[in-house]
C-alpha cells in the first residue's frame, strides 16, 4: 500500500482543478447561453486553424474566402472578397497572411475539428487547468504543509485571470502556462531528468514566440537561465566535462533555436521581415506607455492586484523571494517584465477590444509565483492572518466569478462592460466590480486626466510601501517596523490618504455628443449633420432612431435631442424618450415643428442599476410633416 500516500495527495490539486474546471465550464456555458460571441481576434484565430486543418496552408485567401461565404466565426456572410481592409491580413509578396502567429491556430486545429469553437473554448479551459497543476508543483518547492498549499493554491488560482479568461481564443494564457512550466523546471534544476524530458522543455520554451513573436523575449531569458543552471548542476552533482555540460544545456537550447528559426522564416516569407507584421509606430514609448504599464499593475479593471487581490500579498513576496532565492528571483523578475512591458508600449493600448486585463493574464500566472511563496511564509509565521488573507482573496474571487456568471444585467450586457470601450466611459461606468468605490481607486485608462488622479499616486505609494516591506523583511530588517507602534500608524495613514483621494478626486466628465450617424437609424435618408424622414422620401410613421448604445449605471444624467422640422411650431411632427434597459422608461414627449431652426430639448434621467446597461434615447416619427434629427448629447449630472 506503499502507493496510497501519493494516492490521497494526488487527490487534492485533483479536487482543486475540479473545482476550476466547474466553475470555468459554467461560466463558459452562461455565456454561450448568454449569446456572447466570438470578438476581437478570435475568429482570426479560427481562421487560421480551420486553413490549417482544412486547407493546408498558411496563406490565408482562401480560408478567409470560405469563413465568409460559409458565414463562419464572423457572425453572417460576407460578400467581399478577403483583403487587408476586412481581415487581419496583411498582403505580402506571396499572398495573404495573418498578423497573428500560427502557434495557438496549431494548438487549438484538432479541439476545432472534434468540436467546433465549443470545443477549441473547452481545451483552453483545460490549458488553464494546467496552470493550476503548475501552481501545486511549485508550492511543494516552498511550502512542507499540504493544507497550507492547497488553500494557497486555491486562493492564488482560482479566480482571475483563469476564471473567466482561460475561456478566450487569446495566447496570452497559455503563454502563462508555458512561462510557469520554465520558471517551475527552474525552481527544480538540480534535479536529474532524462535527455528527452529537458528536450521537450525546450519544446515547451521554444514555443513561446510561435504563440505571438513579442514572447520570444521571455522565451530567450528562460532558455538562457536553464542552460546555465543544467551547466551549474552537471558540474556540482556529476563533475562532468565541459562538452558533456554544454551538450545537456544544448538540449535545452536547440529547440529553442529551432522553432525562433522556424517563426523567423515563417515571417520572411511571408511579410519579408524576421519579426513579423510589426511596422513603425506600433510601439509607443511616452506617457500612454506608462500609463498602461501602471495600469496593468494597479487599474481597477486592467491591473493585476486588482483582478486578483490575493496578489497583493505577492507584493510582499518580491523582495521574500529575492532574499530566499535570488538567482531564480532574477529570472523571474526578468521574464515578468518580458511579459508586461512590450504590452505597455503597444500602441493598441490593454490589447484593444479583448476581456479587460488580458495583456497582463500571462505576467499575472508569473506572479502568482511571488503571491504563493507570501503565503507560504505567511502559513509559518502568522498561520491566523495567513487564513484570514487567503479566506479575502477566495471570498472576493468567488464575488468576481458570480457576477461574471450569474447577474442577470451583466450576462446581457457584459459583452461589452468586460471589453475595452469606445469611446472611454466616465469613471462613474468604467468600474466593473468596485463600484461605488470607483473614485478611491486607480484608474489608468484615459491618458488625457490619468497623471492628474490623486488615487492613482496614493495606490502607487501603497505598492511601494508593500515592495519596501518584504525586501526589509528578507534582509531581516523589520526590526522596529514589526511593532504594531510604527506599522499601524503607516497602514492607517495610507489608509487615510486613499480615504482622502477617493473624497476629493475628480476625473473629467465631460458631455457626450452622438452625431446621427452614431444613432441607430430605423429609417430615413442621411442628410448633411443629421438623417430625415418625411413622407416625400418614402418613409412611414413609426420608430425613426435609437441609440447610442451606451452603458450606464446608477447616476443623474442629463439627455438631449437636437433636431429640426420644417413644420409650423404648432404642428406635432413625433415623440421621444430616454429608454433605460432595467428601469421604467419615462413617458414620450411630443416633437413640434421647429419652422426650420435648430432646437435642443433634453430630459434628466435617475437610474438605480449597480451593473451598467444601455441607456437609450428613441425617437418617433408620426407621419407629419418632416423631422430631422441631427444628434444627442449625454451628461453626468453634478449629483449624480
Amino acid at each position: 500500500m506503499i502507493w496510497l500516500p501519493r494516492f490521497r495527495t494526488a487527490m487534492i490539486p485533483a479536487g482543486i482543478l475540479l473545482l476550476y474546471l466547474t466553475a470555468a465550464l459554467t461560466t463558459l456555458l452562461a455565456w454561450q447561453n448568454a449569446g456572447f460571441t466570438l470578438t476581437g481576434d478570435e475568429p482570426h484565430y479560427l481562421v487560421i486553424a480551420r486553413g490549417i486543418l482544412v486547407d493546408h496552408t498558411l496563406e490565408q485567401t482562401v480560408p478567409y474566402r470560405e469563413a465568409f461565404e460559409q458565414g463562419l466565426f464572423f457572425g453572417g456572410t460576407i460578400a467581399e472578397a478577403p483583403t487587408p481592409a476586412n481581415t487581419h491580413a496583411y498582403l505580402g509578396p506571396h499572398g495573404l497572411f495573418n498578423i497573428h502567429s500560427f502557434g495557438l491556430p496549431l494548438l487549438i486545429a484538432v479541439p476545432y475539428a472534434l468540436q467546433g469553437v465549443l470545443g477549441v473554448k473547452v481545451f483552453l479551459v483545460l490549458v488553464g487547468g494546467a496552470a493550476l497543476l503548475l501552481f501545486w508543483k511549485i508550492s511543494g518547492v516552498f511550502m512542507a504543509s499540504t493544507t497550507v498549499r492547497a488553500v494557497s493554491v486555491a486562493a492564488v488560482g482560482l479566480g482571475m485571470p483563469l476564471l473567466p479568461g482561460a475561456n478566450q481564443i487569446f495566447p496570452d494564457i497559455p503563454a502563462g502556462v508555458l512561462c510557469l512550466v520554465g520558471l517551475y523546471w527552474l525552481l527544480t534544476a538540480t534535479r536529474s531528468r532524462p535527455v528527452w524530458r529537458e528536450a521537450l522543455m525546450g519544446v515547451a520554451v521554444g514555443y513561446l514566440p510561435l504563440l505571438q513573436i513579442k514572447f520570444a523575449l521571455p522565451a530567450l531569458i528562460l532558455a538562457a537561465a536553464l542552460a546555465v543552471a543544467i551547466v551549474r548542476r552537471e558540474h556540482v552533482t556529476r563533475g562532468s566535462g565541459r562538452s558533456r555540460r554544454w551538450g545537456r544545456a544544448a538540449v535545452i537550447v536547440m529547440p529553442v533555436a529551432l522553432l525562433l528559426g522556424l517563426l523567423f522564416a515563417v515571417n520572411l516569407y511571408a511579410f519579408s521581415n524576421l519579426t513579423g507584421p510589426y511596422e513603425p509606430g506600433a510601439f509607443d514609448v511616452g506617457p500612454a506607455a506608462l500609463m498602461a504599464f501602471a495600469g496593468l499593475a494597479i487599474d481597477q479593471n486592467q491591473g493585476i492586484v486588482f483582478q486578483s487581490p490575493i496578489a497583493f500579498a505577492g507584493l510582499v513576496g518580491v523582495g521574500l523571494l529575492v532574499a530566499a532565492r535570488r538567482r531564480f528571483a532574477l529570472v523571474w523578475a526578468l521574464v515578468l517584465l518580458a511579459l508586461i512591458v512590450p504590452n505597455a508600449l503597444l500602441a493598441n493600448e490593454y490589447g484593444g477590444y479583448s476581456l479587460n486585463g488580458r495583456f497582463q493574464y500571462a505576467g499575472a500566472l508569473v506572479f502568482g509565483i511571488a503571491t504563493l511563496f507570501a503565503l507560504g511564509l505567511l502559513a509559518e509565521r502568522r498561520r491566523v492572518v495567513w487564513m484570514i488573507v487567503c479566506a479575502i482573496g477566495v471570498a472576493l474571487s468567488a464575488a468576481f466569478w458570480a457576477v461574471l456568471t450569474f447577474s442577470p444585467t451583466f450576462l446581457e450586457f457584459g459583452g461589452r462592460l468586460l471589453y475595452r470601450q469606445d469611446p472611454l466611459p466616465w469613471l462613474l461606468n468604467y468600474s466593473v466590480f468596485f463600484f461605488p468605490l470607483q473614485n478611491a481607486l486607480p484608474a489608468l485608462y484615459d491618458e488625457s486626466w490619468a497623471s492628474a488622479f490623486l488615487p492613482n499616486y496614493v495606490w502607487a505609494a501603497v505598492v511601494l510601501m508593500l515592495l519596501l516591506t518584504g525586501f526589509a523583511a528578507g534582509r531581516g530588517r523589520l526590526g522596529r517596523l514589526a511593532r504594531p507602534a510604527v506599522w499601524m500608524p503607516v497602514a492607517a495613514g495610507l489608509s487615510a490618504a486613499v480615504l482622502l483621494a477617493g473624497l476629493t478626486a475628480d476625473s473629467p466628465a465631460p458631455t457626450r455628443h452622438y452625431r446621427a450617424s452614431e444613432l441607430v437609424v430605423l429609417q430615413g435618408e442621411a442628410e448633411p449633420g443629421g438623417v430625415s424622414a418625411s413622407a416625400a422620401t418614402g418613409q412611414t410613421a413609426g420608430p425613426f432612431t435609437e441609440g447610442p448604445i451606451t452603458l450606464m449605471r446608477a447616476g443623474s444624467y442629463t439627455l438631449t435631442l437636437t433636431y429640426t422640422s420644417t413644420a409650423p411650431t404648432s404642428v406635432v411632427v413625433g415623440s421621444w424618450q430616454p429608454v433605460p434597459a432595467h428601469a421604467t422608461a419615462p413617458p414620450e414627449e411630443a416633437l413640434t415643428g421647429t419652422a426650420g431652426a435648430e432646437v435642443t430639448v433634453s430630459r434628466v434621467v435617475e437610474l438605480e442599476n449597480i451593473v451598467p446597461a444601455t441607456l437609450q434615447l428613441r425617437t418617433n416619427w408620426n407621419g407629419t410633416g418632416q423631422l430631422t434629427v441631427q444628434g444627442a448629447t449625454y451628461a453626468v449630472n453634478a449629483d449624480g
